[in-house]
């Protein structure tokens, strides 16, 4: 069968990435919670650029919070236009 799923698309382009990251994870969790209590069944997925992930990657701290609220990513890589992870 086929999934169904929401994507929310985050520039991460504040000044600061632990601000940016902040803002996403805060929607991320809403909208998450807000589908959860309409019960629609569909995973959400945070996708950010490959460059804001490596980015990410070097801060264990905020490694550990996405980590913490189980978040999904998905991770592209804007000049190719291609997908490069799922992280479920």
């Amino acid at each position: 069968g086929k999934e169904e799923i929401v994507v929310e698309i985050k520039s991460l382009s504040k000044r600061s990435l632990l601000e940016s990251l902040y803002a996403a994870l805060g929607q991320y969790i809403v909208y998450r919670d807000a589908l959860e209590e309409v019960e629609i069944k569909r995973d959400i997925y945070l996708a950010i650029t490959a460059l804001k992930y490596e980015r990410i990657k070097d801060i264990p701290f905020l490694v550990r919070c996405l980590e913490k609220h189980d978040v999904k990513l998905i991770v592209v890589n804007i000049k190719e236009q291609k997908i490069e992870q799922w992280k479920k």
